[in-house]
């Protein structure tokens, strides 16, 4: 199996865990299955790169080093990526919030009989009632939720609650409706701004560790590297095999990014038609909406693709994540001899990182990579 199929079906598994709502509860012997197949889809044996250089700027070489030396990686705030649309939800705010805001108002019915199912369930009363009743009870209203009580009285007595049931049943249920169609017009622009908020926070409230497929990628070197006067940092993530499943999990979040022209748009009306015609969402619709999720998070423009990125995408509490996966540091020959580049070769050594310095050929028409012994 090639790495392309073996990651699908890596990627599949993983969203479909999640779906199920059991990821945070993976048992050990499952974190270590999964976590052993991400590394079997990943290039290289399992190694990806972080470009990076000497200057001391947003990019500082002081806290790349501290990071190299203490045996941490660092995620950075969503919000700050240098592509501004970058995980972002594709949606257009205004046109959702009509929709929205139409769903509620054509699914008012269902809604309504969702949360009366709800009160005859707790209330042990359910069993007098088919579905086709709950429509019916609800016929018994007006919109303002005022009850028509002559047709409600013979509607429960017609399904079996007696007499002396029906009044107390009555008053219950013409409470619980009044209320609700009072709080249903709040309780749906609730929702609405809810879904509205969460869009324009998505970036607020994720973490990214974003690294590359290849340590030879010119276009890095040039913009991330300061015109290739920087530095390729490899992290090998078989290391994390000697870590415990805590640390695997977050590890189990590393995907790759797909590059289109385009994001598929993103809209949340799909999801509650779902959960008001089946009251709950399956595990196939779960997955399905999870993948639209990721699909936002996993999807940059085109233009980006000779980043040839995969990243690590978290909502954590935390930056820092103590876990040391370096096992190799590149350095341009152009600054291979400055005081930074020689502490870090200091450090490579007591790490025991091979050091490999990228120089141009003979012929200077392409670079060559060349392990440097100490």
């Amino acid at each position: 199996m090639d790495n392309k199929i073996a990651y699908i079906n890596h990627y599949n598994k993983i969203i479909e865990a999640m779906s199920q709502e059991k990821f945070s509860n993976l048992p050990d012997s499952e974190v270590e299955i999964l976590f052993s197949e991400l590394l079997q889809c990943l290039p290289n044996n399992g190694k990806l790169y972080k470009y990076r250089n000497f200057l001391n700027n947003k990019h500082s070489f002081d806290y790349t080093y501290r990071s190299l030396a203490e045996g941490y990686i660092w995620f950075a705030d969503a919000k700050t990526m240098n592509d501004k649309v970058d995980v972002t939800l594709n949606v257009d705010l205004s046109k959702e919030k009509i929709r929205l805001e139409k769903f509620f108002e054509e699914h008012k019915e269902e809604l309504l009989i969702k949360w009366l199912k709800e009160f005859f369930r707790i209330n042990k009363i359910s069993s007098y009632l088919l579905d086709d009743n709950f429509h019916e009870i609800i016929n018994c209203y007006t919109k303002e939720g005022r009850v028509v009580k002559s047709r409600i009285r013979d509607l429960l007595r017609s399904n079996g609650v007696s007499y002396k049931q029906i009044d107390i049943t009555l008053k219950n249920v013409a409470t619980f409706v009044e209320q609700r169609c009072v709080e249903y017009e709040p309780y749906a622009n609730a929702l609405v701004n809810k879904f509205i908020s969460t869009a324009h926070k998505t970036r607020e409230d994720l973490k990214l560790f974003c690294i590359a497929e290849k340590p030879t990628i010119e276009s890095m070197w040039a913009y991330y590297g300061n015109d290739s006067n920087g530095f390729c940092i490899e992290y090998d993530f078989t290391k994390a095999v000697k870590y415990g499943c805590n640390i695997k999990k977050i590890l189990l979040n590393l995907f790759k990014v797909e590059y289109r022209k385009k994001k598929p748009s993103y809209s949340m009306v799909d999801i509650l038609e779902e959960l008001v015609s089946n009251h709950s969402i399956d595990i196939e619709n779960k997955t399905k909406i999870n993948k639209n999720i990721f699909a936002q998070m996993l999807i940059k423009n085109s233009d980006w693709k000779h980043e040839q990125e995969w990243r690590i995408v978290a909502n954590l509490p935390f930056n820092q994540f103590n876990i040391d996966l370096v096992s190799a540091i590149y350095i341009d020959e152009s600054m291979i001899n400055t005081p930074k580049a020689k502490k870090l070769i200091c450090l490579s050594k007591q790490k025991g990182w091979k050091i490999i310095e990228r120089k141009l050929s003979i012929t200077k028409s392409s670079f060559v990579y060349k392990n440097i012994e100490y």
